[in-house]
């Protein structure tokens, strides 16, 4: 198994540095891990939030720019149905 390890402001975390990391592993899974370089986080509730999605049997898998397109027609479009085509990304874990 092939492990990298970046260290890098949270600022440079953007859609330019996860497709990156895609193409660097192309397709399958990976396992990230974070930690911060400085002792205390700045959102601790978040952790609960994040442990509980990651427990979740279902996820959705909802590539950046169409969920960018997606959010632009529920704004603009009150007959979408978010809901059904949100559903065409839902991947078992």
């Amino acid at each position: 198994m092939q492990s990298v390890t970046y260290q890098l402001e949270t600022s440079e975390i953007d859609e330019r540095f996860i497709k990156s990391i895609k193409a660097l592993f192309g397709e399958g899974r990976v396992k990230v891990t974070i930690t911060p370089e400085e002792k205390e986080i700045a959102n601790p509730a978040l952790l609960s939030s994040l442990d509980t999605a990651n427990e979740a049997v279902v996820a959705y898998d909802i590539p950046a720019d169409e969920f960018q397109a997606l959010a632009d027609k529920v704004l603009t479009d009150e007959s979408f149905d978010a809901i059904a085509t949100i559903k065409q990304f839902k991947i078992n874990r």
